[in-house]
């Protein structure tokens, strides 16, 4: 049998509940009749095959699970890492002390979406020249491995053969270096 885990979670800025102390809250799928208003019971032979193989003990819950995140009732305390998400939605800021998984990632995103737009396009340049120079680099490893006599090892292919390599410069340009007479050419952006 595939198990399958449906999680909703709520992030509420708004009080839900009426004075109660704790800012999440867990629930369960529960289904009672329409009519009878009776809890529906799963048959004994429906209960035995969910019964999770690696833990009999433990029977699977094929509902979903619900979670509810009252922010405004967050006391800033961090007991654990799910306190450290709370506290980025509370306050829209990721301290970096904070080791919860995945919250560095979503700091980097929230760092984005915080510029103002002339920085976020300087940034998605940054990021398109990294990436043009990742491939420059790897296209130059290949053709330098290819032009390499079968059987070397010493690598003498690739210092003999006329390659170039870019390199950024500080946003203004590019600097290519030809690997064989190590000359060094600027060009504008």
């Amino acid at each position: 049998m595939r198990k399958v885990i449906s999680i909703s979670i709520s992030i509420l800025y708004v009080l839900f509940g009426d004075g109660e102390e704790d800012y999440v809250y867990h629930g369960t799928t529960e289904f009672n009749g329409l009519h009878s208003h009776n809890k529906l019971v799963l048959k004994p032979r429906t209960l035995a095959a969910l019964y999770d193989v690696c833990e009999p003990s433990r029977l699977l819950n094929i509902f979903p699970e619900y979670y509810l995140i009252e922010v405004e009732r967050f006391t800033d305390r961090i007991r654990n890492p799910r306190d450290e998400w709370i506290c980025f939605f509370k306050h829209a800021e990721i301290k970096s002390e904070f080791t919860a998984p995945g919250i560095q990632e979503a700091r980097e995103k929230l760092d984005y979406v915080k510029l103002d737009d002339p920085k976020k396009q300087a940034y998605r340049r940054y990021r398109e020249d990294l990436a043009r120079e990742r491939d420059v680099m790897f296209t130059a490893r290949r053709e330098a491995q290819a032009a390499r006599p079968r059987g070397s090892s010493t690598g003498n292919g690739a210092e003999s053969a006329q390659r170039k390599y870019c390199l950024r410069d500080g946003g203004e340009g590019h600097r290519f270096i030809d690997s064989g007479s190590h000359t060094v050419v600027a060009l504008a952006a």
